[in-house]
């Protein structure tokens, strides 16, 4: 039972990234397009999330057929490919108009309203 709540726990944390990461991934998409480039790009984006959902669930199954006996190795590799997606994301330019200030009261901004 241990091993189905420490499954949970990653499955949330994955979760969360996801949903912090999205508004991201797609709010940059009007500031690296044209404007009649956009759906387009929209869509490129939407399709390939999907394609890395399908592929990803695959060789899940895949992965553990080959390594279950020797489980963590599969932690291994997807730390492996973790750390080669944060390297990569270093290589993303900044695009035009996308500095932000962070109104440091934003909480509060929230609850006046």
């Amino acid at each position: 039972m241990g091993n189905l709540l420490y499954l949970c726990a990653v499955l949330f944390l994955f979760m969360v990234q996801s949903a912090l990461f999205s508004p991201a991934k797609l709010g940059i998409l009007p500031e690296m397009l044209k404007e009649e480039e956009l759906s387009k790009g929209n869509g490129f984006m939407q399709s390939w999330t999907f394609v890395g959902i399908i592929l990803g669930t695959a060789a899940g199954g895949i992965l553990y057929k080959i390594f279950h006996s020797h489980i963590y190795y599969i932690g291994g590799l997807m730390s492996v490919l973790a750390l080669i997606g944060f390297g990569v994301s270093f290589f993303i330019h900044a695009q035009r108009g996308s500095v932000v200030l962070l109104n440091q009261k934003f909480l509060s901004g929230t609850w006046e309203h």
